[in-house]
């Protein structure tokens, strides 16, 4: 959970949704122990504390300023489509054609088939559930009367494919454990081939052109072009005022200057290179987020922000530098460094789980422990010296 909600937050709250529906359906079966909820919230506060940084930076964000959303949207999938990328074994970015790749889709097909032949089994509910997430997920179901309710956040019903294949894990696996299979070679042929199937995948779409549909590289040539017209270049982008985020307006929409080219770039620095026909003031496409602290040059000169989302400043007529450098806030290595030492601890608890009391091994490896303490204290001495 911890890894997810580094990664992408609107997966963090489908599969908190699905833990909670799962944990509520043992509830109400007298299943759920005492044991289970302990450990669900041990679970809990590791997976907080190692993606404390990235939760505190999205929270700052999202509470000081007003950010552009995804457009709301439901995008089912389409059978012809699904189809179509199955037999060519694509991954391709197309949100109508997402799929669970060909060994799955198999698997799917031949549990479903097996259900009229073998009445009982704890598999055939959990393969009943997988049917009915995998065809829910295509545009045989009127969702477009749904775009107006809070499920629009999911966008694209494809991304719930990897419910339907949790899913089908599972069903596989109480399918074989109650018939199991005469030769166990099968086992590795079926993982083997899953694993092929897979690479290639992966390997095929990663030497086609970069240009897959939105999926584009972002260029010093490309960057004024793709924040103001590109259907995705608006996403979280700040708005100056509640009217302007419900109309989808941006801080940049008015971006004034005509010629605006990066110069270069580091992780908290950007320099640009700026030709105006007369001195004034421009409202220039780059955005500017509350809670953050920035330090402008115009020319080699300090300049003060103007109250804006958008950068906007006065500037001389001709051929001029801006530099825009971020100051890193001090609790940004305060969080990181939780999450760091989360995510080591983590790792040791899972590294050790099967043998003795993970508490025993920290004990009886103290100068392992010390090296490890020593060496967060002087990367936590390095990132406050930092720049």
């Amino acid at each position: 959970m911890g890894a997810i909600a580094n990664s992408h937050i609107l997966s963090l709250i489908i599969v908190t949704i699905m833990i909670a529906i799962f944990c509520f359906i043992r509830i109400l079966r007298h299943q759920l122990t005492r044991k289970e909820v302990i450990n669900y919230t041990k679970a809990a506060v590791l997976a907080i504390l190692s993606s404390f940084y990235t939760l505190t930076n999205i929270g700052s964000l999202l509470s000081s300023n007003l950010l552009m959303s995804p457009t709301p949207k439901l995008v089912p999938l389409n059978a012809t489509k699904y189809w179509q990328a199955l037999l060519d074994n694509s991954i391709i970015e197309r949100s109508a054609s997402f799929n669970m790749g060909p060994i799955n889709t198999f698997l799917l097909f031949f549990l479903m088939i097996m259900l009229f032949t073998n009445k009982s089994g704890l598999w055939r509910h959990w393969t009943i559930a997988t049917i009915i997430v995998f065809f829910s997920t295509f545009d045989w179901l009127p969702w477009q009367n749904l775009t107006s309710t809070p499920i629009n956040m999911i966008q694209f019903l494809g991304r719930l494919l990897f419910i339907s294949s949790l899913l089908l894990a599972i069903s596989v696996m109480y399918y074989f454990d109650q018939y199991p299979l005469k030769y166990k070679d099968i086992n590795f042929v079926i993982t083997l081939a899953l694993v092929a199937v897979s690479l290639n995948a992966v390997h095929t779409y990663h030497n086609k052109t970069t240009k897959d549909g939105y999926r584009f590289w972002l260029t010093r040539d490309n960057y004024v072009q793709t924040i103001k017209n590109s259907a995705i270049g608006i996403d979280y982008l700040p708005a100056n005022n509640k009217h302007q985020l419900q109309s989808r307006i941006t801080a940049l929409q008015n971006a004034s200057v005509s010629s605006l080219k990066i110069k270069s770039q580091t992780y908290n620095s950007a320099e640009y290179m700026i030709t105006t026909a007369k001195e004034g003031y421009y409202s220039l496409p780059i955005a500017v987020y509350s809670g953050i602290h920035y330090n402008v040059t115009l020319n080699h000169k300090k300049v003060k922000l103007a109250n804006s989302h958008a950068l906007k400043l006065k500037i001389p007529k001709g051929l001029n530098h801006l530099k825009i450098t971020v100051t890193v806030n001090i609790s940004n290595y305060f969080t990181m460094l939780i999450s760091l030492l989360t995510i080591v601890y983590s790792i040791g608890k899972l590294t050790f789980a099967n043998s003795n009391s993970f508490v025993k091994k920290i004990k009886s490896a103290k100068r392992i422990s010390n090296i490890f303490l020593a060496f967060f204290i002087i990367l936590f001495y390095f990132m406050i010296k930092a720049p």
